[in-house]
């Protein structure tokens, strides 16, 4: 038993390992960055306290603005800017695109995801908040900027998807909720929630 699970470890960590050798670098974010240090810096105000994130931005294989996603990471219970993994705290764009499956095993599922959008001209937007185990309510506040942001650059029809993982699902479903009730449209035609 035990020799049938290292060999299926191996087999994973090779066949991802070769998968994963090349990670994408972000784009530039389509709208005037607010933070010229740190590309895609994203902030406004929350409930209570300014709020802070990164969104990282991969366009689709047409290299035009046109099909925007919107992935809200989950809890993330790590902390501080990483220049190396590109993002706040133990969710960030290079544990996505280039984590070792042992270490960031959600990699390995969404690697080969993000790879297929892509592909299909999806417009993938990241959305990384400063403070993985801040408050709900002011993530709500950032999501619904970011949403506004992507909006405005958007160059097509297209209504933006959104699809949040685990906790970033429940701050999506919040801040469409928040957006509806008070009229403003939000530009989302479908909605995802993983986890």
């Amino acid at each position: 038993m035990a020799t049938g699970l290292t060999t299926l470890g191996l087999l994973i960590q090779c066949t991802f390992g070769l998968a994963q050798t090349v990670i994408p670098q972000p784009d530039p974010p389509p709208w005037n960055a607010e933070n010229t240090v740190t590309p895609g810096f994203v902030s406004c105000n929350g409930i209570q306290n300014a709020v802070h994130g990164v969104v990282q931005y991969r366009c689709g294989s047409d290299n035009v603005l046109d099909r925007p996603l919107l992935l809200i990471e989950g809890l993330d219970l790590g902390q501080g800017w990483s220049s190396q993994n590109q993002g706040y705290g133990n969710i960030t764009w290079n544990h996505i695109h280039g984590g070792h499956p042992a270490e960031f095993p959600q990699g390995a599922d969404f690697r080969p995801a993000l790879d297929s959008l892509h592909f299909w001209g999806v417009d993938v937007f990241l959305l990384d908040f400063a403070e993985g185990q801040g408050s709900t309510l002011d993530k709500v506040e950032l999501t619904k900027h970011v949403l506004n942001l992507i909006a405005q650059s958007n160059a097509a029809d297209h209504a933006i998807a959104l699809v949040g993982v685990s906790m970033g699902g429940v701050v999506g479903k919040m801040a469409l909720a928040q957006l509806e009730s008070e009229g403003i449209l939000h530009c989302t035609g479908m909605f995802f929630s993983i986890d």
